[in-house]
């Protein structure tokens, strides 16, 4: 009986944790996406010069 509630405990804190994942990587993909997109628009610059930028500056 205790195991049960240890799964079923277990189990919601899981469950919270993936619907705040869920949450926060949206808008963190909403930013990202305005990011690239107004970097994209720079003459010369590809994907992998965006990612570097992105990656060395923490998102900025």
């Amino acid at each position: 009986m205790k195991q049960l509630k240890v799964i079923q405990l277990f189990d919601k804190t899981n469950q919270r944790a993936r619907k705040n994942y869920k949450k926060t990587f949206g808008k963190v993909m909403k930013s990202l996406t305005k990011k690239v997109a107004n970097i994209c628009q720079i003459k010369g610059i590809g994907i992998l010069t965006i990612a570097t930028i992105l990656a060395e500056t923490n998102g900025f």
